[in-house]
């Protein structure tokens, strides 16, 4: 009998075995197609994995074979031409139909996840090119070549998919870096000017275990998409991009805090659609962002890393700016050098899973134009830590998700503003200096939603608020404007602030002031400190309405210590509501 157990086991075994092996070989990479193209050449979405290929469509004609179609036998020959870069023929892939790139390819995102808001950039393509990039050389003493064989080989990229964009609209060319640290120089001799490192559209920008350091002090981007003075307007300039990996430095030890000259951005994009960044990290900002958004419509920044940032005297001290600027193309002080003005406005923005540190504000922007509204942005699951400004901080917001972000030190939580009390500083008219009626102006449901987040305000904010969660409107007061607006309240309508965590706190854990329809629920609100600018609150309301529902929150306990506050610290100051 335990013969007869034993043998049967051992049958059981070799069945679940070889099960075992027939699987994994049905499981097993088509050969031919992962082996030459990985896993990084053909990323689709998925709604139930990450970075992971489809199956199905497989590439019709891959490697060397693809080099035969006219296209790439065109690129090839362009390529024999070039310097410092080699067609990886091997990774030369053409699928029958579009595949899609979005950030739920490179991270946990999901739109169902963030009321369904966006998806954010969406990159397609049909033919997949790669170039391996041979031509850079460690050393500073290569900077002004490693400029030039990097811009040419964008150039060469942009002879296809801007000067013949008709025949290569569903290509997709991937610029590939190899490995190491490369200083880059960025002022020309022979104009004795700056000059900028370009991307164009159809290009996926690899720089895998790369770092590309500023090698010089002049002043200007590192890398734009967007040619100065090209007469660019509306989305279609340059779009479809993905830049992955890598690292920019401006080096930020080669400039003085005390300059009143030294101010630009690091990464410029204006005018484009659909502009994926993974794994990037920015070291540094000279007064300025480390990634300005400026009329993008579609973008996702997921897994990236801002850091670093030198507040100059260009204008004084304390000029804040957003590592992140979401921005508009209204006029030269907001988006200079970036070619047509016509009110371009980013939108359909993902903010996933980035680390931001040690800088002055996180995201957001300081400008806005009347009656044009960033939409469709979702700013989730990240880590903002030492920030001398606001996590969060922007104008002229509508369906907007802010949630689940971790907020350490940072001078303030997350501002927003239907108007501002200096509205003539950042206000501005169309591009047809045209201005919309009241009625127009304001949303009957801007669908604001800050949930989830863990706010701790440093005690030592340099601001004159410090508060957690500040949602604002006020009556307009300015001079430039009068004529249309003189006391009118821009109310900000349809918020919901719920389920956040506020460790601590200047002025007010949560500030709304002419709020309509909006619902404060089920937050925690520890310490408050009383500030500069009014007695300290666990919750304000100010000039606010009826309509504002304040429920089920734990108001006037230290999270940590778990016991009660004064009790000035749970006053909810409601004042009459101010009409229209």
């Amino acid at each position: 009998m335990y013969y007869a157990q034993r043998q049967i086991a051992a049958l059981l075994i070799l069945s679940l075995t070889a099960f075992l092996c027939v699987t994994v070989i049905c499981m097993a990479p088509h050969p031919g197609v992962t082996d030459t193209l990985g896993l990084d050449d053909a990323l689709v979405l998925l709604s139930d994995g990450i970075g992971q290929t489809r199956s199905d469509p497989e590439p019709i004609t891959t490697g060397a074979d693809a080099t035969e179609t006219p296209l790439i036998t065109a690129v090839q020959i362009a390529v024999d031409h070039t310097a410092g870069v080699v067609l990886d023929t091997q990774g030369v892939a053409i699928y029958p139909i579009p595949l899609t790139v979005t950030a739920a390819d490179f991270s946990p995102y999901r739109r169902a996840d963030a009321g369904n808001i966006t998806d954010g950039a969406a990159i397609t393509y049909s033919t997949l090119i790669p170039l391996q990039v041979t031509g850079l050389k460690s050393g500073p003493e290569h900077s002004q070549e490693n400029y030039q064989v990097l811009e040419g080989v964008m150039n060469l990229v942009a002879s296809f998919t801007v000067k013949q964009a008709a025949d290569y609209a569903d290509v997709m060319f991937k610029v590939i870096l190899p490995p190491g640290t490369y200083d880059m120089s960025y002022y020309n001799p022979q104009r004795a000017a700056s000059q900028c490192l370009h991307i164009y559209r159809n290009t996926w920008l690899s720089m895998k275990g790369v770092t590309i350091r500023k090698a010089d002090t002049v002043n200007g981007a590192m890398l734009r998409n967007c040619l100065g003075g090209s007469g660019a307007s509306g989305y279609g300039t340059s779009g479809n991009l993905i830049l992955e990996g890598g690292t920019w430095d401006v080096q930020m030890e080669l400039f003085r805090s005390d300059s009143t000259t030294d101010r630009f951005s690091t990464l410029r994009l204006g005018h484009g659609e659909n502009i994926l960044l993974n794994g990037v990290t920015c070291r540094g900002s000279i007064n300025g962002h480390h990634l300005e958004l400026c009329g993008i419509k579609g973008c996702s920044v997921v897994n990236c890393t801002f850091e670093g940032y030198l507040n100059t005297a260009y204008r004084g001290s304390n000029d804040y700016k957003e590592a992140i600027q979401i921005d508009i193309v209204n006029n030269d002080a907001i988006a200079p050098a970036f070619g047509c003005y016509d009110d371009s406005v980013s939108g359909n923005v993902v903010v996933y899973g980035n680390t931001f540190q040690d800088l002055c504000r996180g995201v957001g922007g300081h400008n806005a134009v009347y009656g044009v509204y960033y939409s469709n942005v979702v700013v989730q699951n990240n880590t903002f830590s030492y920030l001398t400004g606001e996590a969060f901080y922007g104008m002229n917001y509508a369906n907007i998700l802010i949630s689940d972000n971790t907020l350490r030190q940072v001078g303030a939580g997350i501002i927003l503003y239907a108007l501002t009390p200096s509205a003539d500083n950042n206000f501005f008219l169309t591009c047809g200096q045209t201005l919309p009626t009241l009625t127009e102006i304001q949303h009957k449901d801007a669908r604001i939603t800050i949930s989830g987040n863990d706010i701790h305000v440093s005690p030592l904010s340099p601001l004159n608020y410090g508060c957690g969660v500040m949602v604002y409107g006020c009556p307009y007061s300015g001079t430039l404007c009068a004529a249309h607006y003189r006391n009118a309240t821009f109310w900000v309508r349809g918020v919901t602030i719920s389920g956040n965590l506020i460790r601590s706190a200047r002025d007010a854990g949560i500030y709304l002031n002419c709020a309509d329809n909006a619902v404060v629920c089920g937050n925690r609100i520890g310490t408050v400190k009383k500030g500069s600018s009014f007695d300290g609150y666990g919750i304000r309301l100010q000039r606010s309405r009826p309509t504002v529902t304040v429920i089920d929150n734990q108001v006037g306990y230290s999270v940590l210590l778990l016991r009660r506050q004064p009790v000035s610290y749970q006053i909810c100051s409601v004042e009459p509501e101010q009409e229209s």
